[in-house]
């Protein structure tokens, strides 16, 4: 029975270890709503190169399942044959689950000095560099049974902790189409970019940096100033999101849509504080090779604020923001922090 018991246990190990990663590994997309700020989409008034220096931080500690509330508890079975009779193996954890990453992701564009359809033209390029991390742990009750009677000396219980890191380059992003109509009282912006899988990947891991697949997005967004000088605005920018079939997985992520907001207030020339937020639905359902995931389609909600202060006016700049997660579904709901630099050549 000793030797019954030990084969359970890593039996049990696996099953619920297997089933805590695959409510985890969500592919997403590229494209991270709530980073950029409030106005950073729209196009800089004279032609030349602008650097902007994204650095976000996101941590969470929960997992929302279906219903969109937090998941304690995972459930695996299977059956098994011990001494050629079946036993029917059943698996459940309270489960802890820690996410955070950090990184920074420099961004470079150019404004050339000439109009295509009547609006300005620009396009960017960027990329990421940083580091992520995931822990995993869960309390395991198991039981055999059979005929759905239940054996005694066949029940376990095991504490199980695990923990997985990357940190590298992540993938860079070009943006050729950039272009801007202005107005006395709008801004409208029309941005393609396309992502390519560059950066760290390892088909074999559970955590990666890089997204081994395609991402091509679309922004149509804009501005609305109430107010002649600008000091005021009200921003709206959805982007759709395509991606292709990811390298060794086999699998296609659904397409995402986002849909940031905010509004902006400069009280001087050079501090502005904002309120902002964001939604992120992914649209489509995951196809092909494995989907971790039978259940609804995913969906995030978030609201937060920012504050920027141009130490020097027109040249140098810096914003703090800060978001909270507060809806979810078939996701982590969690936090999101980020500096951002700015420098005007």
């Amino acid at each position: 029975m000793k030797r019954h018991r030990l084969w359970l246990g890593i039996l049990i190990c696996a099953l619920l270890l297997m089933a805590t990663e695959n409510a985890y590994c969500g592919k997403g997309g590229h494209y991270t709503p709530g980073i950029m700020g409030v106005r950073d989409n729209i196009m800089p008034p004279k032609s030349g190169f602008y650097l902007a220096v994204f650095n976000p931080y996101y941590y969470a500690n929960a997992y929302s399942g279906a219903n969109g509330k937090k998941v304690k508890e995972l459930s695996a079975s299977r059956t098994i044959y011990i001494n050629n009779t079946a036993v029917d193996v059943t698996a459940t954890a309270d489960v802890e689950l820690e996410i955070e990453s950090a990184g920074t992701s420099p961004m470079l564009t150019y404004v050339f000095d000439k109009k295509i359809l009547g609006a300005n033209y620009g396009l960017a390029v960027s990329t990421y560099f940083g580091y992520a991390r995931a822990k995993i742990k869960a309390d395991v009750t198991a039981t055999g049974s059979v005929g759905g009677v239940q054996v005694p000396g066949l029940e376990i219980t095991r504490s199980l902790e695990k923990e997985y890191s990357d940190y590298g380059m992540g993938d860079p992003t070009f943006s050729p189409l950039w272009l801007a109509w202005r107005g006395g009282h709008y801004d409208i912006w029309l941005i393609y970019g396309v992502s390519a899988p560059l950066g760290k990947y390892d088909s074999g891991r559970f955590l990666n940096i890089g997204r081994g697949f395609w991402s091509h997005g679309i922004s149509l967004g804009g501005v609305y100033y109430p107010r002649k000088d600008h000091s005021t605005a009200l921003m709206f920018n959805p982007t759709y999101e395509i991606n292709t079939r990811q390298e060794g997985s086999g699998i296609t992520p659904g397409q995402n849509l986002s849909l940031e907001y905010g509004i902006s207030q400069y009280f001087t020339p050079r501090l502005e504080a904002c309120i902002s937020g964001y939604s992120l639905f992914q649209v489509t359902e995951d196809t092909g090779g494995d989907p971790h995931s039978d259940g609804p389609n995913s969906y995030v909600h978030a609201i937060g604020g920012q504050i920027t202060y141009w130490i020097v006016k027109n040249k140098f700049g810096v914003a703090g923001k800060y978001l909270y997660e507060y809806a979810a579904r078939e996701r982590t709901k969690g936090q999101l922090a980020t500096i951002n630099f700015y420098y005007i050549f």
